[in-house]
């Protein structure tokens, strides 16, 4: 299930401390960063940095590799990006969006300050506070969790599956070596795991109620296959 959760409810510490679960953070997708890897104090004073260059494919490529990590994990928790949580409803894919309540923005201005968040981010995230969270609490997206004072996402995780047992099942399968690297030279062309490509493609049957030949009782995919070429 995907998470949207914003700054400073805990995605870090969820990802660290619950079995499953990834912070997938949006930085090295939305931002040119400096070579090397980055501490988490370093991660956490480049936020909102306004010197930093954005990527000339962001968001379309994070868009992608969240819809990738859809399959990936129980928990993939990323930042509330709009673009991306529209496109999460374009696709079908359900998703938690996770915010505070109004009256705690002082408690999340501490929470910034003693992780390292420099006064930029502090501008951006606490001087437009209320226009935030007007955006995330007008989001069409299904699932809404405002977070109580005190509160964290780990706090959230018996609603986090109470929903994820309703909305999901995983889809499994296996592949021959052969088709497998067929696969893989479709994820290298396009980006999209068999995963995804299957989804859009069950989904797409469901609105269509089109019924595909090698689907129906008696056809023989070797002959349906045979009869295209």
């Amino acid at each position: 299930m995907i998470i949207a959760a914003h700054a400073g409810t805990g995605k870090t510490r969820f990802a660290q401390t619950i079995s499953d679960a990834t912070d997938f953070i949006c930085m090295p997708y939305k931002y040119y960063l400096p070579d090397g890897m980055m501490s988490c104090e370093e991660s956490e004073q480049m936020k909102a940095d306004l010197n930093l260059d954005i990527r000339d494919k962001w968001p379309d490529n994070y868009i992608k590799a969240v819809i990738n990590q859809y399959n990936e994990n129980r928990y993939v928790i990323i930042p509330p990006v709009m673009s991306v949580l529209a496109a999460l409803r374009n696709e079908e894919i359900p998703y938690i969006l996770c915010y505070p309540e109004r009256a705690a923005k002082d408690e999340y201005e501490r929470r910034y300050k003693e992780r390292g968040n420099t006064e930029v981010f502090l501008d951006i995230f606490i001087g437009h506070w209320d226009g935030f969270l007007d955006q995330m609490e007008s989001d069409p997206g299904k699932y809404h969790i405002t977070m109580k004072s005190n509160e964290y996402l780990t706090d959230l995780l018996p609603q986090f599956d109470e929903i994820i047992n309703r909305e999901e099942e995983m889809i499994s399968f296996e592949l021959d070596a052969a088709l497998l690297e067929k696969v893989n030279e479709l994820y290298r062309e396009t980006g999209f795991t068999i995963q995804t490509v299957m989804r859009r493609e069950l989904i797409r049957l469901v609105k269509t109620g089109e019924i595909p030949k090698y689907m129906k009782v008696g056809e023989r995919l070797d002959d349906i296959l045979t009869s295209s070429n």
